[in-house]
């Protein structure tokens, strides 16, 4: 199949121009969030929440033409229904699952922290520690440096890893 052809099985089709246009899309935020200010950005930097959601979307436009079962709602859901069918081996399914799982864990916790719509870790030290509790949910040392900065870069650079290695 090209590059902008539909593949025609029988009881599915598959748009990989759609796909194709989505990975532009995703392109373009890269690029647009590059030029931007610094600051980590949980949901749209590359292995962030969005790279989760959009592989999930993708794998399930693969294989739910042929499998309605894979057509779902709910990103963890649909995550676990892809492992189920052996579409995602069980690390792949391990370390996005967590990963999605602890990213939005932190993403809620910038926005209750700040009231507000936010998806970017704070710059500030005190301010990472404050994270780096509601995160973890325990006392940390004050002499040692937040670990929440390089727990969160881990987790995005695996579910980089994925998204490279599945997507392109």
């Amino acid at each position: 199949v090209y590059r902008g052809e539909t593949e025609k099985t029988p009881g599915a089709s598959l748009n990989f121009a759609a796909i194709e246009t989505a990975l532009d899309t995703r392109e373009k935020i890269q690029r647009h969030r590059r030029s931007g200010r610094g600051g980590m950005d949980v949901k749209l930097d590359r292995g962030g929440i969005r790279d989760i959601e959009f592989l999930v979307q993708c794998l399930q436009r693969v294989y739910g033409g042929t499998e309605a079962w894979l057509r779902s709602g709910g990103t963890l859901f649909s995550l676990h229904k892809l492992h189920d069918k052996a579409h995602l081996d069980g690390k792949d399914f391990h370390d996005l699952n967590g990963g999605y799982e602890f990213l939005r864990r932190v993403e809620h916790r910038l926005q209750l922290r700040r009231g507000q719509q936010t998806h970017r870790l704070p710059e500030s030290e005190a301010e990472l520690r404050v994270l780096e509790r509601a995160v973890f949910e325990r006392g940390e040392d004050q002499a040692s440096p937040p670990r929440i900065v390089d727990a969160v870069r881990a987790r995005m650079a695996a579910v980089a890893e994925i998204y490279a290695r599945i997507i392109h």
